[in-house]
């Protein structure tokens, strides 16, 4: 029997610490999560924990980017990350009720940015030492507090704060990562003053990561995948796996263009001419300001690592109705990678999850049900009216029958998945696009990978990247689903990550249309030949 139950909003207040003013904070080896929170990634062969736990991040900025890139950081273990950026949340910010998501997903409270930061990434994980300092770094003097950490990862919008972070890592040869992200485009490069480059390749590398062209405040979509990137890049240089390099050339994720990977059509949100799959031009009426979503119903299933960052973004984008469906509960071991889920182990992972989100955006309504989808979760898709379903779950059964509901009942499917180190994001508009099926042969990954109730699953390798990156890839497709008159049509291809491919993320060609949703004698079919699989 499913329960279904609005939103409990808990009082902010009891959901934060007390503002920790400028002071490390941690209580490492003191708390009962501390011993089996990185089992998950610690599955990963050739992970060392220790080299994380040992080192020193310095995030300069203190907008969204910052937001993102600490609660990464401090869920992957980064023993010591600091926060240097301007910034006072007053009065007047807290009134806004979150629209202005510039200011900080997690600024609750009265104080400065940087701190309230810190002291949001410590509460996600104890373990970690996190400080936060109200400096503004495009003053020359202020670089050198910073002192000496293993990492830099600049993530302002100031040019000026960008060249004095590149000099200061040039002067005491320490690694670098620069990102820069706008409304609808994210950069990022890695420099790292120990790798050979020729003079003048340094000098025009160095001049392209200053990012002269990302304009606009920073969008938490693109925040969201270029952060988890960015992280991922410096985890790389402090404790690479199996040989591995960090990235030579600049990432781009671009939500202007339909290459979500290539071409750089600038931001600012305009429509920008960019090269589509038949090498003509599209024009993308993008718009800049965000679009009132308040009137779309979407169904989340799964509230796992990737329901928590693809629930974190549509609410932060407005999605006025959000359903979220799981009937798992919270381990020790998800810490690592389900965020908001910090201080309720055994708590319902929906029930949570919905509370938690809901208290960011009080204009979404968000509720949920505990239950599993089965076949008899018929009535769900039939007499809900939802205009989405985000597919966030991990097993291929479960989204082959998310793909039959979305045809049968003509609910455009937006479906993710990850492993440890890739993921991808895979849409379906019924009668527009092809089917997840046809795309990815869903119904013979679902097939292949059965396995009778009673087997015990061994734990699988999990960290909060792939998850990250793919829970903003996917909202990024709901906007273009829901709005394609405002933000574009939505991607035809498969978005893929993969940590060790040469250019992390990009496109894979699919299959463009099908005629599955149209055809009742073959949906009839599939539920005699498939439901075993549910028994």
């Amino acid at each position: 029997m499913s329960e279904r139950r609005p939103r409990s909003v808990e009082n902010v207040s009891d959901q934060l610490a007390d503002q920790i003013s400028g002071e490390l904070s941690g209580q490492e080896g003191q708390i009962r999560t501390g011993i089996s929170r990185y089992d998950r990634q610690q599955l990963i062969t050739g992970w060392d924990q220790e080299k994380l736990s040992s080192a020193r991040m310095v995030i300069i900025g203190s907008d969204v980017l910052a937001n993102y890139l600490a609660m990464n950081a401090a869920a992957l273990g980064f023993g010591t990350i600091e926060i240097c950026g301007q910034g006072i949340v007053d009065s007047i910010d807290l009134a806004q009720d979150f629209k202005n998501y510039s200011k900080g997903f997690s600024l609750f409270k009265n104080g400065t940015k940087a701190n309230l930061i810190a002291e949001f990434a410590q509460k996600l994980n104890p373990a970690v030492k996190t400080r936060g300092l109200n400096l503004n770094l495009a003053s020359i003097k202020n670089i050198q507090l910073i002192e000496k950490p293993d990492i830099i990862i600049e993530a302002s919008s100031s040019i000026n704060s960008k060249a004095n972070a590149i000099k200061y890592s040039r002067l005491k040869n320490i690694p670098l990562i620069s990102v820069g992200c706008g409304p609808n485009i994210g950069k990022l490069g890695v420099y790292n003053p120990g790798n050979s480059m020729s003079r003048s390749d340094e000098v025009r590398y160095l001049e392209n990561i200053l990012f002269h062209d990302i304009i606009g405040s920073q969008g938490t979509i693109v925040s969201s995948v270029m952060s988890s990137l960015a992280v991922d890049e410096a985890r790389k240089i402090l404790m690479p796996i199996n040989n591995e390099k960090t990235i030579e050339d600049i990432l781009l994720y671009n939500l202007s263009s339909l290459e979500r990977f290539a071409g750089d059509a600038g931001d600012a949100g305009d429509a920008g001419d960019t090269r589509g799959e038949t090498g003509g031009t599209h024009k993308l009426n993008y718009v800049q300001e965000r679009e009132d979503f308040s009137d779309k119903k979407v169904l989340m299933i799964g509230a796992g690592a990737l329901g928590n960052f693809a629930g974190l973004e549509l609410v932060l984008n407005g999605i006025g109705n959000l359903t979220i469906v799981d009937d798992d509960t919270i381990e020790e071991t998800n810490l690592n990678r389900q965020i908001f889920f910090y201080d309720k182990v055994g708590a319902g992972k929906a029930e949570t999850l919905a509370s938690r989100l809901g208290q960011l955006n009080s204009n979404v309504n968000v509720d949920y049900l505990v239950e599993r989808i089965t076949p008899e979760s018929e009535n769900v898709f039939k007499k809900g009216g939802y205009d989405l379903i985000v597919d966030t779950v991990d097993n291929n059964k479960s989204r082959a029958l998310l793909n039959y509901f979305s045809l049968k009942y003509k609910i455009p499917l937006i479906s993710g998945g990850t492993r440890y180190n890739s993921g991808q994001v895979v849409v379906s508009v019924p009668g527009e696009t092809a089917c997840l099926n046809c795309k990815v042969d869903i119904d013979k990954l679902a097939v292949d990978g059965h396995q009778p109730q009673s087997c015990i699953h061994a734990a699988q390798p999990s960290v909060i990247t792939s998850n990250q990156i793919i829970g903003g890839m996917i909202v990024g497709e709901v906007r273009s689903v829901l709005r394609p008159d405002k933000y574009g049509i939505c991607s035809n291809k498969i978005s893929k990550y993969i940590s060790e491919d040469e250019f992390r993320i990009g496109d894979l060609p699919a299959l463009q249309t099908c005629e599955c949703s149209k055809n009742k004698r073959k949906l009839r079919s599939w539920m005699k030949k498939m439901k075993y699989l549910y028994e």
